[in-house]
């Protein structure tokens, strides 16, 4: 049995609406059984902590419920291949906007009579809900927040976000720019370049100490070097917000000059 993709990230999640993401983004799961009679697998969605590790800066998604497919138990014909369709509908409430979110969907082998070995697939869906600058105010979801999770700067200036630690103890967090190239393209928002060096973004002295319960504001600042191979480019980096028991991440987006103008964006 395969099953593909191995694992997706869906972006900008809108709280309070239903989402076919097959209608709406052409994904949708494909099983393949190439062995010579047919077999029937169940589907169903689970917390990454019950098997396997994921990505840094995700958090497990508080009720995996929110994502199921549009079958339970699928048969796959021998040597073909079936598609399952995924969808998701986060409920309504403020605190789910700027959320880094995994959950497991698990694709496994129906029981058989008689003595068999048991197959499954475990596909990772990872889930960015809505980023909201004007939430700042309301608490998030999960042991930390940071909001807006998404912050767009120009080439020079200055922006801020908001962490929150939400556990029962203070936390001091590191604060430092994904630097592994091949990780970095796992994160990567479509359209948008790795930034080449993480020194273009000025992180203050790279730590937070916030009490339990606690907020505080997280300046940065683009320092973009003015030379032609950046003019109209589009950089993102990630960067990750990391404590002694979790970890978060947001999304820093730089804009290069305009190429014909000059002028910054």
């Amino acid at each position: 049995m395969k099953a593909g993709p191995a694992g997706f990230i869906i972006h900008n999640v809108v709280p309070g609406k239903a989402y076919d993401v097959y209608k709406q983004t052409g994904l949708q799961l494909t099983i393949y059984n190439d062995g010579a009679v047919a077999r029937t697998y169940l589907l169903s969605s689970h917390r990454p902590s019950e098997g396997g590790n994921w990505e840094k800066g995700y958090l497990e998604m508080p009720e995996p419920t929110w994502c199921w497919f549009d079958q339970n138990v699928i048969t796959v014909e021998a040597n073909s291949n079936a598609c399952a369709r995924f969808h998701l509908k986060i409920p309504d409430e403020e605190r789910y906007y700027s959320q880094h979110w995994v959950v497991t969907l698990n694709i496994a082998g129906k029981p058989e009579p008689g003595v068999g070995v048991g197959v499954a697939i475990n596909v990772r869906a990872q889930i960015e809900t809505q980023s909201r600058a004007d939430l700042k105010s309301v608490t998030p979801d999960g042991l930390i927040g940071i909001v807006p999770s998404i912050i767009t700067l120009k080439a020079e200036e200055e922006g801020e976000v908001v962490v929150f630690n939400n556990s029962a103890t203070n936390e001091t967090y590191q604060i430092y720019a994904l630097a592994e190239k091949e990780k970095v393209k796992t994160y990567i928002s479509a359209g948008f370049n790795p930034l080449p060096e993480p020194e273009w973004i000025k992180l203050g002295d790279g730590s937070l100490t916030i009490p339990a319960g606690g907020r505080k504001s997280l300046s940065l600042k683009a320092a973009l070097p003015e030379k032609d191979g950046n003019a109209g480019k589009k950089y993102e980096s990630i960067i990750f917000v990391e404590g002694q028991g979790v970890t978060g991440f947001l999304r820093v987006r730089i804009v290069g000059a305009d190429e014909k103008s000059g002028d910054r964006r």
